[in-house]
Order: C-alpha cells, then sequence, then structure tokens
C-alpha cells in the first residue's frame, strides 16, 4: 500500500481504497452499501471544493461498480445539489434524490417511534427498570413532540441517559 495515499488527491483515493478492491471482488458480493453522511460538513481547510471533488470523483467510477449502491446525506447546499443534475452527466442517471422534508410525518414519526422505544429499553435495561418502562403513551407522546425531527428524538434521548446518569 502507498504510504502516502493519506495526502494524495481525493480521486485517487476513492480509486485505490475504494473502486480497485470493489472491482476485484465484485463478484463474491451481490450489493455493497456505502454511507457518505453530512457530505456538506466535509471541508478542508482553506477549500471550498471538496463535496464537488468527491462527486465529481464518485461520478468518473459510477458506471464501474454495479453491485455498489452509495447513500449520500447532506443539507441541502448548490454544490451538492446540482452534482445531481441532468447537466452534471453521470450521477443524476444512476441516482434517487430523496428529500427527508417531503415525507409523510406519518412516516418519520413511526421511525422515530422505533428509534425511540429502542433506546429507552436500553436505557432501562441498564438501569434495570421494570419491563412497562418506557410506557406505550410516553413513546407516543415523545415522537408527537418530535414533529418529525429525528434530532428532537435523539436529544431527549440524551438528556433522559444524562438524567439518569446524574441520579444516585
Amino acid at each position: 500500500m502507498n504510504p502516502h495515499l493519506a495526502s494524495a488527491s481525493i480521486p485517487y483515493q476513492l480509486e485505490e481504497l475504494i473502486i480497485k478492491p470493489l472491482q476485484s471482488t465484485c463478484d463474491s458480493f451481490r450489493l455493497c452499501l456505502i454511507v457518505i453522511d453530512a457530505l456538506n460538513e466535509c471541508k478542508e481547510a482553506g477549500s471550498t471544493g471538496t463535496t464537488s471533488i468527491i462527486l465529481s470523483s464518485l461520478s468518473h467510477y459510477v458506471s464501474k461498480i454495479s453491485p455498489l449502491k452509495i447513500l449520500v446525506t447532506s443539507r441541502l447546499e448548490q454544490s451538492i445539489t446540482s452534482a445531481f443534475t441532468p447537466q452534471s452527466g453521470h450521477l443524476n442517471a444512476a441516482s434517487e434524490c430523496l428529500f427527508l422534508h417531503e415525507l409523510k410525518l406519518d412516516v418519520v414519526q413511526e421511525d422515530i417511534k422505533c428509534y425511540l422505544s429502542s433506546a429507552l429499553q436500553d436505557t432501562g435495561a441498564f438501569y434495570r427498570l421494570n419491563n412497562s418502562w418506557p410506557s406505550e403513551k410516553d413513546i407516543h407522546l415523545l415522537a408527537t413532540l418530535s414533529s418529525g425531527l429525528s434530532i428532537f428524538a435523539a436529544t431527549s434521548i440524551k438528556f433522559i441517559k444524562e438524567q439518569s446518569d446524574s441520579d444516585p
């Protein structure tokens, strides 16, 4: 392996660390998923084009990595959304965009309820609370209060855990 790979260009890193290994093993698996979470937060010091470079590099290889699926999450930013327009080329043809703010609230609420239920049950088990904690009513109330915002649910769980940690 190249000891200077960490300081190499993003396209070269993508080719060496993802594309080549996948191409050499693509027959041994049916599907592989790579998650690039919060792409909008990927910024190099002094560079505003890091996200564009990553997406441009991906677009060069998208047809060569067919069993691979890439899930990109990001806030809506021009440099990112423009990579998925018809004018951009390969990514538009090989992608499907889903905007979370366009999902129906009841779909999001169910996901949030599942998350809250699981996280609160883990907390209850850790503190050896009885099996009736948390109640379905409490989970439903927290999910409703979230108004479809998963950050509210995650913050609620963090608050509950921190409060439990500070109790004698």
